[in-house]
């Protein structure tokens, strides 16, 4: 009797077992007893978490990879594959019927399409429309459009029609120079508005303290160029033509003259009356200099050599200049003849006979200033004369 019972214990457990077996066989990946399609399984093929791989092409939706394919995916109703992060923040679809690839991402900070390549000659992303219609490529955003940062070279665009099309409200294009420690140095935009004014281009160039030290503006309304430097607004090599007026405004209130400038043997400043020595140096001049050849200028016009180079100075040629004077000879009114005074470089009135470097536009009552003067340089033969 004991021995007829445990041999039905025995056999209830085995049978068990058995079932259990064949449980987790079937919930397991199920390979077809033969080549497809005539030895397909009835799906699912997998149900388990574990891993699958599979040997050989995968052909999906009825796809036939054939032997050029790993993967072969028949188009399906929204797309041939999607993929979603765990907060459905972003998804992903390939193979959609109007997008090849598509990204949508409800998450900040995130990267729709990033690819890396750390092989020479290579290209990270490659965008070909061969129809007389369409665009090659599109981008658009709320901020930027695109940033494109090369090492060697940022961007190169090449057209048989139209090399580069920008539509934008403020910066059509803008390239930023900066130095090692990521500060700005110069920028350079397209089709640039200024307080609502259209200028084709403008280029600016900023010190370590991001100050323009100079810029220039192309295709501003009604000027074809406006150009600022700190020290030179432009510089041209060779001859320079201008159909047209040119006016050119001093940065002297009130004054603006023709200059040149002359070696200095002393130092000689802005406003002070000037002669020379035997080398065409300029000296400071006194009443009793004889070759007293103008003022100093204080802002000139126009320079007709460098005014730049070392140890020169701008004299005045013709305009309106400031003159220091002082009262040696009385008070000076509008109209008197400025001539060189006992105090080097400074002018008085002319009474007696000398040589004059303008008439008097201003008048001094008394001690030493400055008055505006137009030029004249020639000889003052007295005042009696002159009555």
């Amino acid at each position: 009797m004991k021995k007829t019972y445990f041999m039905l214990a025995f056999v209830f457990l085995a049978t068990s077992f058995g079932c259990v077996l064949m449980l987790n066989q079937a919930s397991a990946w199920t390979e077809p007893i033969k080549s497809p399609p005539a030895g397909n399984v009835e799906p699912p093929l997998n149900i388990s978490v574990n891993k699958q791989i599979k040997q050989g092409s995968l052909g999906l939706m009825g796809a036939d990879p054939g032997s050029g394919y790993s993967l072969a995916i028949k188009q399906s109703v929204y797309g041939g594959i999607k993929v979603n992060n765990s907060d459905q923040s972003i998804s992903t679809f390939m193979g959609m019927p109007k997008f090849s690839f598509y990204s949508n991402i409800k998450k900040d900070a995130s990267i729709g399409f990033n690819t890396e390549i750390y092989s020479s000659n290579s290209t990270g992303v490659r965008a070909m429309n061969y129809a007389t219609t369409g665009v090659g490529a599109f981008i658009y955003s709320g901020a930027t459009g695109a940033y494109i940062f090369g090492s060697d070279l940022g961007a190169s665009v090449g057209s048989n029609s139209t090399g580069l099309s920008i539509q934008a409200k403020e910066k059509g294009l803008t390239s930023i120079l900066v130095n090692s420690s990521n500060r700005k140095r110069s920028e350079t935009s397209l089709t640039y508005f200024d307080n609502g004014q259209p200028i084709g281009l403008r280029a600016a160039n900023l010190n370590s303290h991001q100050q323009v030290t100079s810029y220039t503006e192309l295709g501003k309304t009604d000027v074809g160029l406006k150009a600022y430097g700190k020290q030179l607004a432009a510089h041209f090599e060779g001859n320079v033509y201008v159909n047209g007026g040119l006016t050119v405004q001093s940065g002297c209130s009130g004054c603006g003259d023709l200059a040149e400038a002359l070696t200095m043997a002393q130092r000689v400043d802005a406003g002070e009356i000037v002669a020379t020595n035997q080398q065409l140096e300029l000296i400071k001049a006194t009443k009793r200099s004889a070759t007293v050849i103008g003022v100093v200028s204080t802002s000139p016009s126009m320079t007709l050599n460098d005014a730049q180079y070392v140890n020169g100075q701008p004299v005045a040629l013709a305009g309106i200049v400031p003159v220091k004077v002082n009262t040696e000879n009385g008070p000076i009114n509008p109209g008197d003849w400025v001539t060189a005074s006992s105090t080097a470089g400074v002018g008085m009135k002319a009474v007696d006979p000398a040589t004059v470097v303008g008439k008097a536009l201003q008048g001094l009552a008394r001690g030493e200033g400055q008055v505006k003067i137009f030029v004249d340089l020639g000889w003052f033969s007295g005042s009696t004369c002159e009555k």
